[in-house]
């Protein structure tokens, strides 16, 4: 009887707020079109993917997601040569033993880092985010969030552009509807952060 006088005394629980506050998270919509135009960035996963991107002239930036750091190097190194835009992308997963891998990656001078996991979004954020400079003199570059940081609503995007990011992209449980709804929720400025995935 107790327990039932004190649950009728509570009807809420402490922590719940009074009012919708869905509304004050959300970033307020902009109906500004943004005027840029949309650039190409192809991911390669080999050596001879970054050597058949570095032939076709509509591509803007490479991501190199090479699966082992060999060759990685030489990889980054022809793309700059080629005046394309190199972003690194960074493993989606740490194993034991690689969590300092993200420094090499970054001494690697990428224009951008393809952040994949909200860890290492977190640990680049605590060691002072992009343009920050480490211990040994290495910079963090720009940071771009990758479809795993699983982007699906605009409080989620929000929230990750918040932390840093320059660049987003949305998750791949999206179709392109969704996708572009999303994306009118933002200010112009922040629309133009947006990228989706093409096959």
């Amino acid at each position: 009887d107790a327990l039932l006088a004190t649950r009728r005394r509570h009807t809420r629980a402490d922590a719940l707020a009074a009012v919708p506050l869905l509304a004050e998270l959300l970033p307020q919509a902009d109906a500004t079109p943004h005027t840029g135009s949309p650039q190409l960035s192809l991911l390669c996963r080999t050596h001879a993917q970054v050597e058949a991107a570095l032939a076709l002239d509509e591509v803007d930036e490479i991501v190199v997601d090479f699966l082992e750091v060999h060759g990685l190097k030489q990889a980054c190194e022809a793309v700059r040569t080629a005046h394309k835009r190199l972003i690194v992308a960074a493993p989606r997963i740490f194993k034991p033993g690689e969590q300092r891998l993200w420094t090499y990656l970054c001494r690697l001078a990428p224009d951008a880092l393809l952040v994949r996991s909200s860890g290492l979004l977190w640990q680049l954020q605590q060691s002072g985010g992009s343009g920050a400079t480490l211990d040994d003199g290495t910079h963090i570059p720009t940071l771009h969030g990758d479809f795993a940081l699983n982007a699906s609503n605009l409080l989620a995007a929000t929230q990750l552009l918040d932390m840093g990011l320059q660049r987003l992209t949305l998750t791949h449980d999206l179709n392109a509807e969704q996708c572009a709804a999303l994306a009118r929720g933002l200010s112009a400025e922040r629309r133009a952060l947006i990228e989706v995935v093409a096959h």
